[in-house]
Formats: C-alpha cells, structure tokens, sequence
C-alpha cells in the first residue's frame, strides 16, 4: 500500500500506539519517527529496542505534529481519524509535515450495519468514540491530497458494505486547500 520503489528515508506514525507497524515500517524507511498520546511511550520505545527497532518515538498529538515542514516523505496513521471529530486541523498538519509529493497511509473502519453490530456486541460505543465516519474522512481527505489509491476489506464488498478502509493518499506540489 505505502509503494515505491527502494527503501525511503523518513516516516512518522501519527499515532503509534504500541508500535506495531514499525515492524513492517523498518523494511521500508531508514528513519522511523512515532507520537502518541500514550504516556509510557518510553514503554513502547524500550520494548521495540529489544526487538532491534530503532524509531524515535514522542508524546505528542496530530492537532500539533511537532515537527517542521516537509519533514517526511511518509505519514502513517492507522485507526487514529475516525477517533476526530474535526477532521481538517489534523489532516492539514499532516499536509504541513509531508514533504512535496510525499504519501499519506490512513485506515479506518466503516460505519455500517455489520460494524456497528460488531461493536455493539464488544461492548464498544462506536458513535460515541469514532465521531467521524468513512465518508466524513474520504471526503476530507479529497480537499487536501490526491487518494492515490483505496483497499478494503473484505475486498470483495462495496466501501459501504465493507469493515475497513485503507488509503494511499499524495501530497500534491504546491496545491492549497
């Protein structure tokens, strides 16, 4: 989903959690940069050093990225949008941090029946902590990047019959909101 070609040089994961993707990340880009809200992000940071990841990791949060413009050729942020209610101050500071036709990778879930089903069975108020839905980040996203490309799973529905949406979004040169 990332593409390209060789190992790019720079990532951040907007949203890290217990870092997770950096193990598939480190394959890919030389620098790994994370931020989470979690408070034991040295936690995080001890536990991948073990396993032999070296990513800088922060506490930080996607409405303020700390870190200057263009920094990244690659902003990953899985399960993390759907959790915002106003979705254009995070998506703008992504835009801010990528670099010139740098890529954007973000996941979320469907709001559907069968999703809300499911959540509704695991005890999960989806409504109450998911605020936006598929469509309200698809139709976000379309403002400021180019959707490069879309998967969904199960791969065989329609997106708004689907469980889970992942994007591949592109930072257009020069292009304003």
């Amino acid at each position: 989903m990332i593409g390209g070609g060789g190992k790019g040089d720079s990532v951040l994961d907007a949203g890290c959690g217990c870092g997770i993707l950096f193990y598939e990340l480190q394959k890919i880009f030389s620098k790994l940069y994370g931020m989470d809200l979690r408070k034991d992000i040295s936690v995080v940071k001890r536990c991948m050093e073990k396993d032999n990841i070296s990513a800088n990791l922060i506490n930080g949060d996607i409405y303020n990225i700390p870190y200057r413009e263009s920094s990244f050729d690659c902003v990953v942020s899985m399960s993390v949008l759907e959790h915002i209610k106003y979705l254009e101050g995070p998506i703008n500071e992504i835009r801010r941090v990528l670099k010139d036709s740098g890529k954007f990778v973000c996941g979320f879930p469907v709001r559907n029946f069968l999703m809300h089903s499911f959540f509704k069975i695991v005890r999960f108020d989806d409504l109450k902590d998911h605020p936006s839905s598929h469509n309200s980040i698809m139709s976000t996203l379309k403002k400021s990047f180019y959707i490069d490309k879309i998967a969904i799973f199960p791969n065989f529905s329609k997106m708004d019959c689907c469980f889970y949406i992942t994007c591949r979004c592109v930072k257009i040169k020069n292009a304003h909101r």
